[in-house]
């Protein structure tokens, strides 16, 4: 058997999990599921497989979004992005997997902190943000699909309307993955069986995830679903570097 009993009981409510955060929130289901399928999968089968599973999940929260996308917001990111990816994917093919957990681990961590402090009168800041933006959003994409924290600090000092960023978010989110699936193909991340056996197992918990992310939408103040991604991301981020240090 491929995959332990740990995995075949933990993974399904992990991602189900993480695709409910993605349909509240517009973005977050790599930042909580990746870490924790760490801890029960190989680093380098997670990736691949949240990959997949995002491009669902992006082509799914787009088409309910894509009326209220900010193109030109949009365009100011995406070139600076593709570039700091084509970067990412050259380390993550690169760096050996315990160097992968450390560093998913500080970045989980570290966001995980700074998402704790609710700061809603934050000032708009220049489109010049775009270019650092997407550059570092694009390199953490490109190695984990974690990059949608960058973007969402981004977006939320440039876009005031809250469904608008979340759908300009959407739409960055699957041009992210759409490359991602282009250059993880071509260094051939996606040949590994154990990757599409879990994808196969897990794809149908995607929609669920954001259909019932979507109803809660309306019942959590923007402070409480902080908050409480937040706390998981701290813990997950915890336990993933102490994974990789051990």
């Amino acid at each position: 058997m491929p995959f332990s009993l740990e995995a075949l009981i933990l993974a399904p409510l992990i991602v189900l999990c993480g695709f409910i955060v993605l349909g509240i929130g517009g973005f977050g289901s790599a930042l909580v599921s990746m870490p924790l399928l760490a801890l029960v999968l190989p680093i380098k089968l997670v990736i691949p497989l949240m990959l997949l599973l995002d491009f669902v999940g992006m082509i799914t929260q787009g088409v309910r979004l894509r009326h209220d996308l900010d193109r030109r917001e949009m365009q100011a990111v995406l070139p600076w992005m593709l570039l700091g990816m084509g970067a990412g994917v050259g380390a993550l093919v690169a760096l050996p997997a315990t160097a992968l957990l450390v560093i998913l681990g500080s970045l989980i961590l570290t966001y995980g902190i700074y998402s704790f402090r609710h700061r809603p009168d934050r000032k708009a800041v220049s489109r010049r943000w775009s270019v650092p933006a997407g550059l570092l959003g694009g390199l953490i994409s490109g190695m984990f699909g974690t990059g949608g924290a960058i973007f969402a600090m981004y977006y939320s000092a440039r876009i005031p309307d809250l469904l608008r960023m979340r759908a300009t978010m959407s739409a960055v989110f699957l041009v992210t993955t759409g490359a991602r699936l282009v250059l993880f193909l071509v260094a051939g991340l996606l040949l590994q069986r154990e990757v599409w056996l879990a994808f196969g197992g897990l794809v149908a918990l995607v929609p669920i995830g954001i259909v019932i992310g979507h109803r809660l939408h309306g019942r959590l103040t923007p402070l409480q679903l902080a908050r409480t991604v937040s706390v998981l991301l701290v813990a997950s981020g915890v336990s993933v570097l102490a994974k990789g240090l051990s």
